[in-house]
């Protein structure tokens, strides 16, 4: 989280929301219920967020009908099909306002200090929307088409080359 700058150690704001964080932790297996290795993360206690620190949390996924829709398109035309997971994507979207949060158990701040986020954190009640914000507009400032009415399908063309992007944030 320091590395992607999702937040800076400063003095309390009170005129700025303030909530607590907590540890999640997960266990990552193989088939054989072996463990690969431990995941620890940091979240923001977005149950405790109150209504002046987002405005809006709701985010579009990509419907069955438009997967179909896609699939049957790709059959037809031939093309290759991937699909894949961004690592770190709700921690890549900015904030569209100032929010602090205390830290974890575990990791003390002098007394009056906080993090003041810069960036989304799993757990804020408006992350998925903020990211979902962010994807979207990076599709569109690189010239892709949207396809869908929710702006989760977008498709760009070069020369005969097409590709579409289809994606969900969950």
């Amino acid at each position: 989280l320091e590395k992607h700058g999702t937040w800076e150690i400063t003095d309390i704001n009170p005129d700025v929301p303030i909530f607590p964080s907590k540890w999640t932790y997960a266990l990552k297996t193989d088939p054989q219920g072996n463990v690969l290795r431990y995941k620890c993360r940091v979240v923001a206690r977005g149950d405790r967020q109150t209504p002046d620190s987002f405005d809006d949390t709701y985010s579009p996924t990509a419907h069955a009908d438009a997967i179909r829709t896609l699939l049957a398109f790709a059959c037809q035309e031939n093309m290759h099909l991937f699909q894949f997971d961004i690592q770190a994507a709700f921690v890549s979207a900015d904030l569209d306002r100032p929010l602090q949060m205390y830290p974890p158990p575990g990791f003390p701040l002098p007394p009056g200090k906080c993090y003041s986020l810069k960036r989304s954190l799993y757990g804020l009640r408006q992350t998925s929307h903020l990211y979902h914000k962010k994807l979207h507009a990076w599709h569109l400032a690189h010239n892709f088409e949207q396809l869908d009415e929710a702006g989760t399908m977008f498709r760009i063309r070069r020369g005969s080359d097409t590709l579409i992007a289809q994606y969900y944030v969950d």
